[in-house]
């Protein structure tokens, strides 16, 4: 009995110790609902774009794009599918300088390819006209750099709604 009573002492001390350590803060915070940025769709026919852009750029975003932080970073999403939304474009930059982007949906059914093109905003062909393939794997996260401007990542969407691992 007295062995007992030596070991609970030792072991109540090591459990308030513990306690300590253990990040309340964290756990005791109600759980927050993603933004409409951060869901993710339960459809896999789905592409899911997030578009990454440098910091203090002028942007005009297209009709079917989000914008919110993903990961702490400012992103615009689409979502691309070839029956409901099969293009999107923005505008990067003002002015003369400006460029108009548009990524169109290649093919119709999963695996998807995503064509990039770049002309100025003000409609005129010039060098500054440009395009970009790239080609999107099922089952893994695809990052690419688009035009040596802004960075994406894109991803099927699945019926458990998560994203991808980064």
């Amino acid at each position: 009995m007295r062995r007992a009573r030596q070991l609970v002492l030792p072991l109540l001390l090591l459990v308030a110790v513990g306690l300590c350590f253990v990040p309340w803060d964290k756990l005791l915070q109600p759980r927050r609902s993603p933004t409409a940025a951060e869901t993710v769709s339960a459809d896999p026919t789905v592409l899911q774009v997030e578009i990454f852009l440098p910091p203090k750029q002028s942007i005009t975003l297209g009709s079917n794009m989000t914008m919110g932080m993903i990961d702490g970073k400012m992103a615009l999403v689409t979502e691309l599918h070839p029956l409901a939304n099969q293009t999107t474009d923005l505008e990067l930059g003002e002015d003369s300088t400006a460029l108009h982007i548009t990524a169109s949906l290649l093919g119709q059914s999963p695996p998807y390819a995503v064509e990039f093109r770049r002309r100025p905003a003000d409609g005129k062909e010039t060098t500054a006209s440009a395009s970009q393939r790239v080609d999107f794997p099922q089952g893994t996260l695809t990052r690419a750099r688009i035009f040596g401007t802004f960075d994406i990542r894109a991803f099927y969407g699945n019926a458990q709604r998560k994203r991808p691992k980064t």
